[in-house]
């Protein structure tokens, strides 16, 4: 993904590498300008859904329906990037549908030109994932994109496509309040939520969460490698406690993908998963 962003003059791309998202681009995240440029699968849905619980991102893009980011030609993928549109709006369409139905929102209904000379610049390509402003994008000299391109004021099409957005995400919301007496389910915690319930709060116990960040189980701490041993379909771990090699073995073993834990101890062996996480990041 990033090699083909950067044959187009994208230079300020991250690459995430998969639902594990490495501390270090959690924490870049934060300090930029973020968008996540994604897959247009389900794959890239969960990525999203994972960075959104450990990063701050900005806004958010999306890969025609079926295809993925490297496969994209230059049309399809400047466009993609133009209709970015800010976090909370995707986040708002899936709470009010569904996460396929939110992605659908950030992509619309727009045909895609290919390769045209008359594209727009991109207004902010900040691309996969990070970038320094809100003015980047491929048109250096000598870059990809053609003179007379480069030459063109950046327009506000994308704060237009933005506004439309927000509208339409508006018109759903009110359209499922009239159509329903029943109250809205509460949104499903975080990630953070979770860590700061358990170890900001010095609960003294152990949380698994399955892949939908809901709570499996909870026990004492002082019984982690038997709550984490005997667990089915958890997907991570939040422990008020020190994680030793035992409970992360253990985890390993039952194919959990995160841990975060108030300390941690020396591993003699440390697993690809799950993904020993620092508390800090989480209680700041």
């Amino acid at each position: 993904d990033v090699a083909r962003l950067l044959e187009f003059g994208v230079k300020n791309a991250v690459a995430v590498e998969g639902t594990n998202v490495p501390a270090e681009v959690a924490e870049l995240t934060t300090e930029r300008t973020t968008t996540a440029f994604l897959d247009g699968d389900r794959g890239g849905q969960l990525i999203l859904r994972e960075l959104g619980q450990v990063g701050d991102v900005d806004f958010v893009a999306f890969a025609p329906e079926g295809e993925s980011v490297d496969s994209l030609r230059r049309g399809e993928l400047l466009a993609a990037l133009r209709e970015k549109t800010p976090y909370e709006v995707y986040e708002r369409a899936r709470e009010a549908g569904d996460a396929e139905s939110a992605r659908e929102v950030v992509t619309g209904d727009t045909v895609r030109e290919t390769g045209s000379a008359e594209e727009p610049p991109i207004v902010g390509g900040d691309a996969v994932s990070i970038g320094d402003d809100d003015t980047s994008g491929p048109d250096e000299p000598g870059g990809p994109a053609d003179e007379e391109s480069s030459k063109r004021p950046v327009t506000d099409g994308a704060a237009i496509a933005e506004q439309s957005l927000v509208e339409q995400v508006d018109s759903t919301t009110e359209t499922t309040e009239e159509t329903t007496d029943e109250p809205a389910e509460p949104a499903t915690p975080t990630l953070a939520e979770h860590v700061r319930e358990v170890v900001g709060e010095n609960a003294g116990t152990v949380r698994l969460l399955d892949e939908e960040l809901t709570t499996l189980t909870e026990a004492p701490a002082g019984d982690a490698y038997e709550t984490v041993d005997g667990a089915e379909g958890a997907h991570a771990l939040v422990l008020d406690g020190e994680l030793v090699q035992r409970v992360l073995d253990a985890a390993a073993d039952r194919d959990l993908q995160h841990a975060v834990a108030r300390t941690t101890g020396e591993f003699v062996k440390q697993p690809v998963t799950p993904h020993v996480r620092p508390v800090e990041g989480f209680l700041s």
